[in-house]
């Protein structure tokens, strides 16, 4: 379904601020995988999102999807495959148009002033109710408005709207609080389950990884360091990753937010 060859990136070459991300990185990903991935700040985490996305370009290697290369091909052409939230709510929706307006948007409409205007209304309202944060009562509502769980769960709804061959979960959750987070997490597994779609979401919380998708994959320093899915995932626990960490990297430290957050 997805498949990175060879990947390799270096930003600022030949400057004091040199920095190598990827070197010769691989990683499949098959249809209808639901990838958890963990790893310290600067792992590659966010950085692999990007290469998926195509906010950057490789130095090497290649990136298809669905047997597609699409290594070349421009963001906002990606973006009609690839769904993306990020950590901050205010992202991925236009806070000075309404709930109706952004949904349009999101359902590839040239204008909402159309024929069908009513009829598109009334779906966007029976899709909004399986949010249970009535939404669907306040179409005309600025977006810019809303809190920071209901614009995440409007933004999620918006993604997945066209049913894209890929969805890329940024720690969706890490700026809501708690209880909003977990409404979050668990409208996101109804979403993935119901539309079957392939999803990679990154989580610095260790439980939320064990807990989420059929397989959890480890980075450090631009690699995989540990891959895991069926039996060995339901069997492994956040000391055994805490662990594994310590082992594969051979330090262990207590201020790193993946390591807290567990």
């Amino acid at each position: 379904m997805l498949k990175i060859e060879g990947l390799s990136k270096t930003f600022g070459k030949g400057t004091l601020n040199e920095k190598k991300i990827f070197s010769n990185f691989n990683f499949n990903v098959d249809n209808g995988d639901f990838i958890t991935i963990i790893g310290s700040n600067g792992a590659g985490k966010s950085s692999l999102f990007n290469a998926i996305f195509g906010t950057f370009l490789p130095d090497e290697g290649r990136i298809y999807l669905d047997n597609k290369d699409i290594t070349y091909v421009p963001s906002h052409v990606r973006a009609k495959d690839i769904g993306y939230l990020f950590q901050d709510p205010r992202v991925g929706t236009a806070p000075n148009m309404t709930i109706e307006e952004n949904l349009f948007l999101a359902a590839g409409e040239g204008g909402w002033f159309s024929i069908g205007q009513k009829k598109k209304s009334n779906e966007f309202k029976e899709k909004l109710s399986l949010l249970n944060m009535n939404l669907e009562n306040n179409l005309k509502k600025p977006v810019g408005l809303l809190s920071g769980g209901q614009r995440q769960a409007l933004t999620l709804l918006m993604a997945t709207y066209s049913k894209p061959k890929l969805l890329l979960l940024d720690e969706h959750t890490a700026a809501l609080d708690p209880e909003t987070a977990k409404k979050v997490l668990d409208l996101t597994n109804k979403v993935v389950k119901e539309e079957h779609l392939t999803c990679l979401m990154i989580t610095h919380s260790m439980e939320s990884a064990l807990s989420h998708g059929n397989r959890i994959i480890m980075m450090n320093d631009g690699q995989i360091i540990y891959d895991a899915k069926g039996k060995e995932k339901e069997e492994q626990t956040v000391q055994g990753l805490l662990n594994l960490f310590k082992t594969k990297e051979g330090n262990l430290m207590a201020s790193d937010r993946m390591l807290l957050e567990v």
